[in-house]
């Protein structure tokens, strides 16, 4: 963190930009524990492939030790290279101020604030009431987050009233709502960074401002180093380049039906991230495999070959790529530490 509290709003202007990355921890063994070496290769090639700032997400079932060692793995990976976003999520009210806490004490450069699964407010104002005291017990810069996986949906007006709070710079916009992305822009654009992590929204979205992706996992999944398609999608947007971006929209198609496809019925009936399928998806671009803890459950086979023939069938890997990174054992859930 490198600057003050009352400077967190100019500095989450002039920093947080671009495509930022998410990242999650990869485990391994038997019983299962964080695999730092490939915790550290996944971050390293997440930075390779240009990405301006990374989201360390380490929410699904991880032990209070292991999230404070995958975000200090993250935050040592990204210091001098790339912004480091930190997701405090944890199981309890508490956990939130020291979660925040720490991410401020092992130098994270911004924190994105959701409430615990306990947290069940009866009002608005006790979504305004929990983030504002937490984002006053920092001097960190505190990006909000709603999404529907809190239990309820910050509304734009709720988003607009924190983004008077010194500290608070930012909101990661998860709703898969356009007409509440606009609003938030509308009314709380001008005072903190809107980001939106959903590539399919960006054309929609980009003239009210959009300047980050503020933590999306497409950064690692529709794109390698040798063919930056999102990220030349996103410069041609940022351009206003508008027949070179729906070019890039069109030619990401087929990765984006392959991923709702296979993802769509987690985020809309489940009410979770799958992170089973992505471990999988990164695994075949050259991230690390990882089992993935209960209650996620097992990868089966049809998911992965939509996934395996749309990464060939693009061009992002070939046949005997794909069977080289198969991984030994399956992408299933496993009895948590």
């Amino acid at each position: 963190m490198e600057y003050t509290k009352n400077d967190a709003k100019q500095w989450a202007r002039e920093h947080l930009k671009g495509i930022i990355g998410a990242s999650i921890p990869t485990y391994s063994g038997d019983p299962l524990a964080l695999d730092e070496e490939a915790c550290r290769q996944d971050l390293q090639r997440l930075i390779s492939l240009g990405v301006t700032g990374i989201y360390l997400a380490n929410s699904f079932n991880c032990t209070p030790e292991e999230w404070r060692r995958f975000m200090q793995i993250g935050v040592e990976e990204c210091a001098g290279k790339v912004v480091s976003l930190v997701l405090v999520h944890p199981d309890t009210i508490a956990g939130m101020f020291e979660q925040a806490a720490y991410a401020e004490q092992i130098g994270a450069d911004a924190i994105n604030l959701m409430t615990p699964p306990s947290f069940v407010p009866s009002s608005d104002e006790e979504i305004y009431d929990i983030h504002k005291r937490v984002a006053d017990s920092v001097n960190i810069g505190v990006t909000l987050y709603p999404a529907s996986k809190a239990g309820y949906i910050m509304s734009p007006h709720v988003i607009a009233r924190l983004a008077e709070v010194t500290n608070v710079v930012g909101s990661k916009q998860s709703p898969a709502d356009n007409v509440h992305n606009l609003q938030t822009f509308r009314l709380a654009g001008d005072k903190i960074v809107i980001g939106v992590p959903g590539e399919r929204d960006w054309p929609l979205l980009v003239e009210y401002g959009l300047q980050t992706t503020m933590g999306t996992p497409f950064a690692a999944m529709f794109q390698t180093c040798e063919k930056p398609w999102l990220q030349e999608y996103w410069d041609a947007l940022q351009a206003r380049e508008w027949t070179v971006a729906m070019e890039w929209y069109w030619r990401l198609a087929p990765l984006r039906e392959v991923f709702w496809r296979v993802n769509g019925f987690y985020f809309s009936q489940v009410g979770t991230y799958p992170f089973k399928i992505w471990k999988y998806w990164m695994g075949m671009l050259g991230f690390s495999h990882s089992a993935i803890r209960q209650p996620v459950p097992g990868l089966g086979e049809a998911e992965k070959e939509l996934v395996r023939s749309v990464l060939i069938r693009v061009g992002f890997i070939d046949e005997s790529t794909a069977a080289a990174r198969e991984p030994d054992s399956p992408v299933a859930a496993a009895v948590p530490v």
